[in-house]
């Protein structure tokens, strides 16, 4: 081979070489580009919120906007009952959490085990706009250590072809009667869901054999216990939570429920009817806190400040079928709600509901409920 046939083949894999090196480094670049987003939050990683919630109770656009606009990212942890936030609450303190979400009565349990920070409510200015009526409850009588999110009324939920002609008013009747003797205008038997929670049940079936929830006396205990075990011959089921396959596949005809657990049925089909009791019923406020041991206070402030807001509370209920805690987001609901005042009681129902209380025997509560479970 001549001389300038290798300097002419050098000078080929030199070019070959260079290109190669430019392609590799073009790939580089442009992998990096990608990578970018990925490499900033590896270097640079954005303030975390823990927040620890039910199911169903943020909607993914409300924690999108929040996480753009101050610059955060949301981790959203789920419990499944109050009593499981509590439990684990108990054991770690609440540690790696800074806001959580939990129903009225837990607040008291959670208060008294000194595990919620009291708030800054200079920080929290929407609670301006919150519903008067409430506020001030005896879980939290100042409202120093949760705020108001949502509340839930809880009724009765039937079908219409239970009764030749749709009833004005429900009472308890429809759930602690045997529907085989169709009593109060009903014209079929029928199966019903009821709560899966003893102290509702218990709650309810004193509210109907002794029209009041003001004393919880050995001798009424005894009696409830007994209607109790009757009901559970029209029992399909005991259920908390969405009962939209039950009702929507005519497994049941009746249920007691809160409202977001029908409010998929009330959507899909005008055959069902959502009312509150006449002789009254139970709600529950769901609220916003922060634990004691949160790292990130002052951004917790920030988040419970900007679920309660209008338009947030009003995409969550309008999703999800509670009703917000902001007044003024009332005005963003669904006609068919706030038209309805058993899904959104007016000021004479909401007098008929109650919060689930904490003074209670337990004890017996407990053992009425192993009772009827077991026969």
């Amino acid at each position: 081979m001549g001389k300038k046939q290798r300097i002419s083949d050098f000078i080929a894999e030199s070019k070959i070489a260079r290109r190669g090196v430019i392609l590799g480094l073009y790939f580089m670049s442009f992998g990096a580009f990608l990578l970018m987003p990925f490499l900033k939050d590896y270097l640079f990683p954005p303030t975390a919120l823990y927040v620890y919630a039910f199911m169903d109770m943020f909607h993914p656009e409300s924690i999108a906007r929040f996480e753009q606009e101050h610059g955060v990212k949301v981790v959203l942890r789920y419990f499944e009952s109050n009593e499981e936030l509590l439990a684990k609450f108990k054991i770690t303190g609440g540690a790696g959490y800074d806001v959580i979400d939990s129903s009225d009565y837990m607040i008291t349990h959670l208060r008294n085990e000194n595990l919620l920070l009291a708030l800054d409510r200079s920080k929290i200015p929407t609670m301006q706009q919150l519903d008067a009526r409430l506020l001030g409850k005896k879980y939290d009588p100042g409202n120093e250590y949760s705020v108001p999110f949502s509340w839930i009324p809880y009724g009765i939920i039937f079908h219409k072809e239970i009764f030749l002609k749709q009833p004005e008013e429900m009472g308890l009747h429809l759930l602690f009667k045997d529907p085989a003797l169709r009593s109060g205008g009903v014209v079929m038997p029928y199966r019903i869901c009821m709560t899966d929670d003893s102290r509702e049940a218990i709650f309810l079936a004193n509210l109907y054999l002794f029209g009041d929830v003001l004393s919880w006396e050995p001798e009424r205990l005894v009696q409830v216990e007994a209607l109790l075990i009757k009901q559970k011959e029209w029992v399909e089921s005991y259920v908390n939570q969405d009962l939209a396959y039950q009702l929507l596949s005519g497994l049941i005809k009746v249920a007691f429920a809160p409202l977001f657990a029908v409010d998929k049925v009330l959507k899909q089909s005008k055959d069902f009817i959502f009312m509150i009791p006449k002789e009254g019923s139970l709600y529950a406020i769901e609220n916003l806190a922060i634990p004691k041991l949160s790292k990130q206070v002052a951004l917790a402030h920030k988040f419970i400040n900007f679920m309660i807001g209008r338009d947030e509370s009003a995409l969550m209920s309008n999703h999800y079928g509670m009703n917000p805690a902001n007044k003024e987001a009332y005005a963003l609901l669904r006609l068919e709600v706030t038209q309805n005042k058993h899904r959104f009681p007016d000021d004479e129902c909401f007098a008929r509901l109650h919060l689930t209380p904490n003074d209670i025997p337990l004890k017996a509560f407990e053992e009425i409920w192993l009772a009827v479970k077991s026969c």
